[in-house]
């Protein structure tokens, strides 16, 4: 299961957005789920974001770690655009790795 979601925060909500997902790679990191991948992304505007699931068991491992509960508890309210999932088919890549385990690679918005 592949699945790309894109949503847009609050300019004042982003540096604690920002921390709440660092919170769940920390975890994440921690646990080393076999055949599960999850990398988030900060576009240039500092307030869009892209996250990226490839996983074999589908949305679980998200959906057991408390990190991600907290993160998702109050992620509606931290929108300025609600998050739009869209699941993926991949036709083809090449040398795509993510470095979305290597904390503190989110960086803050730029004023």
């Amino acid at each position: 299961m592949q699945v790309l979601i894109r949503y847009e925060i609050k300019k004042g909500h982003v540096a604690e957005h920002v921390q709440l997902l660092q919170q769940v790679f920390r975890e994440l990191q921690d646990a080393a789920i076999p055949g599960f991948g999850y990398a988030a992304y900060q576009l240039d505007d500092g307030v869009t974001f892209l996250e990226l699931l490839d996983s074999e068991q589908g949305p679980g491992p998200l959906a057991a770690s408390p990190s991600f509960g907290r993160y998702r508890a109050t992620l509606d309210a931290r929108c300025a655009v609600l998050p739009d999932m869209t699941e993926l088919r991949e036709v083809a890549s090449v040398g795509l790795t993510s470095s979305a385990t290597t904390l503190g690679q989110v960086r803050p918005a730029q004023p």
